[in-house]
C-alpha cells in the first residue's frame, strides 16, 4: 500500500491529532483509515430543518468513492452513534485499502452527495429573456439525478403567460430512468403582453413541496424599421466626476461603464400607408422598448437568402454586430426581418432561427439593432400636400464598452508616467473659422470706490478648442468610436497637435540636434515649457511625425529664441522638408459629450470640445 500527500479534514480524519486548518500544511495520509470515536465516517448529512443527523447507507458512500479507486466494506456491526453511544443496527465502515499502483491526490467533499445526487434538477432555474424582438427558443433540462432509482415527472404547468409554450412537452406523467435527462424546448413569441413575468412549474415525485419553479422574465419589443433621412445624429454621453484643485489641476473619475447613446433623425413618408403605420406604432408603443437599426453601420447583403436560411453573408468588420444581439435584414419598410445573432464571423453572421422570408442581394442591407426608448413627446410635420416628416429621438439601452486606442499612436510627454494616445488626424474646420480660446480661473476684488484687483491661483491658462474630423470609411468611424470609449469622455487625457506652425525655425536642423532656433514670439518669457505647452510635434512633408519634450528655452536675441528638446531630431531636417512644428498639447474632452453626424454608412463627421490639461 502507498501513502499519499494531502489534507485531512478534522471532521473525517483518523484518530490522533488533527492538522491546524488555518495552516493547512499537507501531511502524509495513510492508506488505511480508522474513524475517531464518536465521529461516524463518512459524516451523515444534516437535515436543514431539524439540524439533526440522518444515517447514510454505506452503499451510497461506496458508490461515490469507487470513482476514486477507494473500496469500502462493512465487516463489523458496531452499536455506536455520533456521540459514542450505542445504537443497534448502525454499521461502521472501514477502508480495505487504496490502489497500490498509483498515488492519489484530491479532496473528498462530504456535501457532494447531499447537494447534487439523489435529487431532481431543472436547469436553468431562471429564463431571463431580456428584450424579445423575435421568436426565441430556450432549452430547459429536466434531469433525474437519482443514481439507482427511477422517478416520475408528474405534471407541468405554464404560468408564464401568453406567447410562451413548451413545443416538445412529453406525455405526462413520464417515468425517468436513473440519471436520465430530457431537454424541453420553450418557445417565446412576440405575441403577448409587453412585460413577461411568470413561472414554469415542474411537478415531480418528491414529498411536498414537490413543485420546482423556473422563473421567466423579459420584455417584448418591436422593431422601428422605417428608414430615416440623412443625416443621422448620434450623441455619446459619458459621465465623469471632475474634482478641481485650487491650482488648476484636477482628479477625474468615470462613473458610467459605457456611454449613453442617442439617435436623432427624421423619417419622411411619401405614402399614406407608411405614415399611418408609423402613427399607429407610436400611438401604442411609445412608452415601451423599440428595436432600432443602427442604420449608419448597415452593410450590403452579399448573397440572396432563402426561407429558413440561418447564415447571412455580410461584412461584419467595423460594425457592432453582437452575439446574442439582433440584426435586421432590410429590403424596404414593409419587407424586413430582425433576428437574434448566434455567431459573428469575419464574413457572415449566423442566426438563432432561419429567416421567415426570402431576400435578394439587390439593395438589401443588414444592420445591427439596438434596444431603445423614445422621448415622451414626438413631433411630426405634415405638408399641405404630400409627405409627412417624423422627428424622432431614441435613447439606446444596450450600448456596451468598445474601448480601444490601438488605431492611434502614443506619446509619453513631460510630467507623464505612462504613454497616452496621440490623435494624429488633422482638425477639420467647419465653416470659415476654427473656434479656440484660453480659459483661466480669476478672482477679482472690486471695492467699487477704487480700481479692482484680480489674481489667479492657476499657474497658466488652459487652451480650449473645438475638434472635428471627417471620417471617410467604416474603419475611420470605428477607430474614433473605440477611442472615445477608451477615453471615457472627460476622464482620460490625450495628445493633439494644434495643426498650425507654432515654431518657425530660422535654419536647417542637423541630425540628432537637441536645440532649435526659431523666430521669437515670447515663448521664453510667457510660456516657459509649462504643460500643456511643454511638448512639440515635428511634421515632415512626407507625413512623418516625431514628438519631443521641451526641457528648456532661452532668448538668443530680440528676434530669435531657442528651445532645448529631448529626444533630438533625427534624421536631419532641411527646411524644405519641414511642414510644421506645432505644440503637442495634453487635452481632454471638455463636457463628456461627442457627436457623430452620419451622412451615409461609412461617412461621418465627429465633433467634440477640448480643454487643456495641466501636468
Amino acid at each position: 500500500m502507498t501513502d499519499f500527500a494531502g489534507f485531512q479534514n478534522p471532521t473525517l480524519g483518523p484518530a490522533g491529532p488533527f492538522p491546524d486548518p488555518n495552516v493547512g500544511q499537507p501531511v502524509p495520509v495513510g492508506h488505511a483509515f480508522a474513524p475517531p470515536v464518536g465521529s461516524p465516517y463518512p459524516p451523515a448529512p444534516f437535515d436543514p430543518i431539524t439540524a439533526t443527523p440522518t444515517l447514510v447507507p454505506w452503499e451510497r458512500v461506496a458508490s461515490f468513492l469507487s470513482a476514486f479507486g477507494v473500496q469500502w466494506d462493512a465487516p463489523d456491526t458496531v452499536n455506536e452513534d455520533a456521540d459514542g453511544s450505542n445504537v443497534a443496527g448502525v454499521t461502521q465502515l472501514t477502508n480495505t485499502g487504496l490502489p497500490s499502483n498509483q498515488d492519489v491526490a484530491g479532496f473528498l467533499s462530504p456535501d457532494l452527495h447531499g447537494d447534487w445526487f439523489e435529487k431532481w434538477h431543472i436547469i436553468p432555474g431562471e429564463l431571463a429573456l431580456g428584450n424579445v424582438l423575435t421568436t426565441q427558443i430556450r432549452e430547459i433540462e429536466v434531469f433525474n439525478n437519482f443514481r439507482t432509482e427511477k422517478r416520475t415527472w408528474e405534471a407541468f404547468v405554464n404560468n408564464a403567460g401568453a406567447g410562451i409554450a413548451a413545443t416538445n412537452l412529453p406525455s405526462l406523467p413520464r417515468l425517468f430512468d436513473s440519471l436520465e435527462a430530457f431537454i424541453l424546448n420553450i418557445q417565446v413569441s412576440t405575441a403577448g403582453p409587453p412585460s413577461i413575468s411568470g413561472t414554469l412549474d415542474f411537478d415531480v415525485d418528491l414529498v411536498p413541496p414537490d413543485i420546482i419553479e423556473v422563473t421567466v422574465t423579459g420584455n417584448r419589443i418591436t422593431i422601428f424599421q422605417y428608414r430615416p433621412q440623412a443625416p443621422i445624429k448620434e450623441v455619446l454621453e459619458f459621465k465623469t466626476d471632475v474634482i478641481p484643485l485650487n491650482d488648476g489641476s484636477e482628479q477625474r473619475i468615470n462613473v458610467r461603464e459605457a456611454p449613453r447613446q442617442r439617435f436623432q433623425f427624421k423619417v419622411r413618408t411619401d405614402d399614406d400607408r407608411t405614415r399611418d403605420s408609423i402613427n399607429a406604432l407610436l400611438f401604442d408603443w411609445q412608452g415601451r422598448v423599440f428595436g432600432v437599426p443602427v442604420w449608419f453601420e448597415s452593410k450590403p447583403l452579399l448573397a440572396p437568402l432563402a426561407i429558413n436560411d440561418t447564415t447571412v453573408l455580410v461584412d461584419t468588420a467595423d460594425a457592432d454586430f453582437r452575439v446574442g444581439g439582433l440584426a435586421m435584414i432590410y429590403d424596404n419598410n414593409f419587407a424586413s426581418e430582425a433576428l437574434e445573432i448566434s455567431a459573428v464571423n469575419p464574413g457572415d453572421i449566423e442566426l438563432d432561427v432561419g429567416v421567415g422570408q426570402a431576400f435578394d442581394a439587390i439593395d438589401t442591407i443588414v444592420a445591427p439593432v439596438r434596444t431603445a426608448l423614445t422621448k415622451p413627446t414626438l413631433s411630426q410635420g405634415r405638408f399641405a400636400i404630400g409627405p409627412t416628416d417624423f422627428s424622432l429621438e431614441f435613447l439606446v439601452l444596450d450600448n456596451i464598452d468598445l474601448a480601444s486606442a490601438a488605431a492611434f499612436g502614443s506619446y509619453q510627454g513631460a510630467g507623464q508616467t505612462t504613454a497616452k494616445p496621440n490623435i494624429d488626424r488633422l482638425n477639420f474646420i467647419k465653416g470659415s473659422t476654427l473656434s479656440e480660446g484660453i480659459r483661466r480661473k480669476v478672482t477679482r476684488l472690486d471695492p467699487e470706490t477704487a480700481p479692482p484687483v484680480q489674481f489667479s491661483p492657476w499657474l497658466k491658462g488652459k487652451p480650449s478648442i473645438a475638434y472635428g474630423f471627417e471620417a471617410k470609411s467604416f474603419e475611420e468611424v470605428w477607430d474614433f468610436r473605440e477611442l472615445l470609449h477608451f477615453l471615457k469622455g472627460s476622464q482620460l487625457s490625450f495628445y493633439l497637435g494644434t495643426g498650425r506652425t507654432d515654431f518657425k525655425p530660422i535654419a536647417d536642423i542637423s541630425d540628432t540636434a537637441t536645440q532649435i532656433d526659431f523666430q521669437a514670439f515670447g515663448f521664453t518669457q510667457f510660456v516657459q515649457e509649462i504643460t500643456p505647452r511643454s511638448d512639440i510635434q515635428v511634421v515632415r512633408t512626407d507625413g512623418t511625425l516625431s514628438q519631443h519634450e521641451i526641457t528648456g528655452s532661452s532668448e538668443i536675441s530680440s528676434t530669435v529664441e531657442r528651445i532645448t528638446i529631448t529626444p533630438g531630431i533625427t534624421p536631419a531636417l532641411p527646411l524644405a522638408e519641414l511642414d510644421r512644428i506645432e505644440f503637442l498639447g495634453l487635452n481632454r474632452i471638455a463636457n463628456d459629450k461627442a457627436v457623430f453626424v452620419h451622412n451615409r454608412p461609412g461617412e461621418a463627421r465627429l465633433d467634440f470640445n477640448l480643454t487643456g490639461v495641466p501636468s
